[in-house]
């Protein structure tokens, strides 16, 4: 959803939340901050995420099943492939679960449901006006705000972390989890930053200050807790983002020429190529942990389409006589 991004006057005239809507505002923020809470309060430290997210999540269900009931008019989503594809996975994974006796129905279960559940109700809610993306892309930002101040906390000692392994973690034992939280929450961030607007480029109001201060705190929050495909997937979110927004690849084929270009990119490589270097040195051994997952996953797939091709040859090679028995 890069797409309001574009400047453009008319484009502020959102659907925006009136204050009846307000509560699934806050229970969309509570739902989120909720998800990335460890508390002792349900057992085991990591089950609180799971039960806040599925409690506000179905919450929020209900709140949009009771919408669409009173509206009566059914709701349109312009591409309900994805959708269609979520639904279809959830139904296999259940179905599997129930026909298999010594796993059956766990938590994942309930959480990939919840999923889905909550996709469509966001859908709802979002074709309806109930809410729109921007009020969204500012609960994020605040979240993420505070997410990132609790990790640069975390970093001087002034709070502790939740595990005795992690100097940093965040809200959430486990640093990857806040990690990705924040890389995820880069667009957002940057849809407050760059909302269409006459001149995106001023920070002219409290939310757009929040971002940029946001922005500048999850930088420093990612480099804290040491997760590279976080930080990875953060920068290459911001730089397709920021040539979206002002072009920069128009240019700077429209403003040098191909000898120019030609160096750039030469000299992009290089300094990409060396940071992607520093940055597996940093943390070799996990690197290397992540090279060995993705090898054996390579080598799983040439094995099955080699063996699908065998049976392709195979099945090539048995249909002629079976086509010559059926004639007999």
């Amino acid at each position: 959803m890069i797409t309001p991004l574009v400047s453009n006057e008319n484009s502020e005239s959102l659907p925006v939340a009136n204050s009846s809507d307000k509560i699934i505002l806050f229970l969309i923020g509570l739902l989120i901050a909720g998800s990335l809470i460890n508390i002792n309060t349900f057992g085991p430290p990591t089950l609180s995420d799971y039960f806040f997210y599925t409690t506000l999540g179905s919450l929020l269900a209900v709140i949009a099943g009771i919408g669409l009931i009173r509206n009566k008019q059914p709701f349109q989503i312009s591409n309900p492939l994805p959708i269609i594809v979520l639904t279809l996975l959830v139904v296999y994974y259940v179905f599997k679960g129930l026909v298999n006796g010594n796993g059956g129905i766990n938590l994942r279960h309930y959480t990939i449901l919840s999923d889905a559940v909550l996709l469509i109700s966001f859908c709802a809610l979002l074709s309806k006006g109930q809410i729109n993306l921007l009020a969204i892309s500012k609960i994020i930002t605040i979240i993420s705000f505070i997410e990132s101040l609790i990790c640069i906390l975390h970093q001087f000692g002034i709070i502790l972390s939740l595990d005795n392994l992690f100097k940093v973690t965040g809200s959430n034992e486990n640093p990857n989890v806040t990690a990705m939280f924040l890389t995820m929450a880069v667009s957002s961030m940057l849809l407050v930053l760059f909302r269409p607007s006459i001149n995106p480029i001023r920070v002219s109001n409290p939310y757009r200050i929040l971002s940029a201060t946001s922005i500048i705190l999850c930088l420093i929050a990612l480099t804290l807790l040491q997760c590279l495909t976080a930080f990875i997937g953060a920068t290459v979110c911001v730089t397709l983002i920021l040539n979206h927004q002002y072009q920069l690849l128009h240019k700077l084929q429209t403003k040098f020429s191909k000898p120019i270009l030609i160096i750039i990119v030469a000299t992009t490589h290089c300094l990409t190529a060396i940071a992607f270097t520093l940055l597996y040195h940093s943390k070799q051994a996990s690197s290397d942990g992540r090279l060995f997952i993705w090898k054996i996953s390579l080598q799983a797939i040439d094995h099955w389409s080699k063996c699908s091709a065998i049976a392709g040859h195979l099945f090539l090679l048995v249909e002629p006589v079976c086509n010559w028995h059926s004639l007999r």
